[in-house]
């Protein structure tokens, strides 16, 4: 077995799973204009690039070098006074030894998520409920061992990039449900706290022995952001749990500063993933993962739970 294989089945056990949140994307409103001032009652869209760029002391003792940059859609559609969404991405991973320059690159795609969401809106409060799964089009190589482990690297640093968020995109061969769960108030200053939780169950669905048979995640966030006409600032903190993961680290924590500037037809999105603990972090280590994320949306407007909601 070569080098780069050997490097990433060390890395394994950090694939775990976590959900979307609401504050990942403009909430649609329901269908009588009442919401957290997210949105209209149409579609919303985001599509995000997000980058990582750094170099680590495996366990092995080899020098290695990873750059990765991975664009990321994501839909949201009212239906009634429910949500729909939809997200999936793909991955340009490169992959080199320091000690002879040798690099590797590659694209792979995410998994693709689904998710149906119950809500209860007032203009001031939201609570929805929710149930989501991913389908496995994340898929290893096969009959390559070279091409194997580099899409295996390419999946563990997307999800350690991100803190152990959302990693059921990036578990290949890997079907995963989920049920959830989040709370937003907001008041007339523009002052938004909030938070969500979720629950899931990721299930093999090949018989690869690099990928992990069965995994339980628990996931906690707490959220507090301020609003203003031009401009939404948010710091969120972010929790998951791994409680039947044989790995040593079962615990991963990070931080997001969060910010989306309303430039009319459409908004920036800017933000920042911090891993604070390992397996990911420190962010800026030697060995920690961080990443940069940058977007456009569909334009959103400033509506205060003082104010009445636009006609449609």
């Amino acid at each position: 077995m070569n080098r780069l294989l050997a490097v990433l089945l060390l890395s394994l056990p950090c694939l775990a799973q976590a959900e979307v949140r609401p504050s990942d994307i403009n909430r649609p409103v329901g269908e009588d204009g009442l919401g957290p001032g997210y949105g209209t009652y149409a579609t919303q869209w985001a599509l995000e690039l997000s980058v990582f760029d750094g170099a680590a002391t495996e366990l092995t003792g080899l020098e290695v070098g990873r750059l990765q940059i991975a664009p990321m859609l994501r839909l949201a559609t009212p239906a009634g006074r429910n949500d729909f969404e939809v997200v999936v991405g793909l991955l340009h991973h490169r992959f080199g030894f320091e000690a002879n320059d040798a690099t590797q690159t590659t694209w792979r795609l995410t998994n693709l998520f689904l998710a149906h969401q119950w809500a209860w809106r007032t203009l001031p409060r939201q609570l929805r409920l929710g149930l989501g799964i991913t389908l496995p089009t994340a898929q290893l190589p096969r009959g390559d061992v070279d091409a194997t482990g580099l899409a295996l690297d390419a999946y563990s640093t997307r999800a350690l990039m991100a803190g152990w968020r959302e990693l059921w995109l990036y578990a290949p061969e890997t079907l995963s449900l989920t049920g959830h769960a989040d709370s937003y108030w907001r008041a007339s200053s523009g002052l938004i706290v909030g938070g969500a939780a979720v629950a899931g169950v990721m299930l093999r669905t090949s018989d690869s022995p690099a990928v992990p048979e069965n995994e339980i995640v628990l996931q906690g966030e707490l959220e507090i952001a301020y609003d203003t006409s031009y401009l939404r600032s948010a710091l969120r903190a972010g929790l998951v749990a791994l409680p039947i993961s044989d790995a040593d680290e079962v615990l991963q924590a990070s931080i997001e500063p969060d910010f989306r500037v309303r430039l009319g037809p459409l908004d920036l999105l800017l933000r920042m993933t911090i891993p604070v603990n390992e397996p990911a972090g420190f962010a800026f280590s030697d060995g920690g993962f961080w990443a940069i994320h940058v977007g456009v949306a569909n334009g959103t407007e400033l509506l205060l739970p003082s104010e009445e909601p636009p006609e449609e």
